[in-house]
């Protein structure tokens, strides 16, 4: 071929191909970079819990923590509880209230031998028509001046309900004798009286049950016989608990 030939009739004497798919096609290309751009925006985070999940989380930590705080409070009473077994303390008082008055339980004490606890014609009845059991109670209180006043309580439960009707009229009959006091039987509360002496008297049925009271302060030299009487017969509802 001749360099002044015309370039169309160079091309035109070039054998033609059709072109091969590749050829048009674009090559992929690679970038490699050693640090992040700049601008290039921070991956999205992760989505929020849902409220469910959320709730089901904090109620799981608040269980945990309950049932903790709950075994330490037992354990904390488990020893505060041995703590109070130790031979030589004191039981405290029972105290009594929803009255005119506030009582305190000072001294206990049961029998199924009634006659052995009482005297006069009611030792008599009693052994004639014996109890099912007998409650006897030392208590104490206030009256409304702070007059500190001894209360003897006595519960005597009959086989039936005659027997109580009978044994209570025995009892309200004057010069018959009574159940004994624990007074008269050595029992003691502190700082009290060693007898009574002017007591205030009450007495109550209840069922085959006979509840007695009898009232006097600690002081020996004062009486108010009325006064007593009101603060006996505010003791019955103690006596109502033991009737049956």
């Amino acid at each position: 071929m001749s360099d002044h030939e015309n370039p169309a009739e160079q091309t035109q004497q070039l054998p033609k191909f059709p072109p091969r798919p590749t050829d048009t096609a674009q090559m992929p290309v690679l970038l490699i970079r050693e640090h992040p751009v700049a601008d290039e925006p921070e991956p999205a985070p992760p989505p929020a819990p849902s409220r469910a999940g959320r709730g089901l989380r904090i109620g799981l930590a608040l269980a945990g923590l309950v049932g903790v705080a709950t075994l330490s409070g037992g354990l904390w009473l488990l020893l505060a509880g041995r703590g109070a077994e130790t031979p030589g303390t004191p039981v405290p008082a029972t105290t009594v209230a929803q009255g005119e008055y506030e009582f305190t339980q000072q001294v206990e004490q049961r029998d199924t031998n009634c006659a052995a606890h009482a005297y006069g014609k009611v030792k008599d009845f009693l052994s004639g028509r014996p109890c099912d059991e007998l409650v006897q109670l030392l208590l104490t209180t206030k009256s409304k001046e702070g007059a500190d006043v001894v209360v003897a309580l006595s519960v005597v439960r009959m086989p039936d309900t005659d027997g109580a009707v009978a044994l209570k009229a025995l009892t309200d009959t004057d010069n018959t004798g009574n159940i004994n006091d624990l007074l008269r039987e050595g029992k003691q509360v502190p700082n009290g009286p060693s007898q009574l002496t002017r007591a205030g008297y009450a007495a109550a049925q209840d069922g085959r049950a006979v509840v007695i009271a009898e009232a006097d302060f600690f002081d020996v030299d004062r009486s108010d016989e009325t006064l007593l009487r009101r603060i006996a017969q505010d003791s019955l509802r103690i006596g109502h608990k033991h009737a049956n």
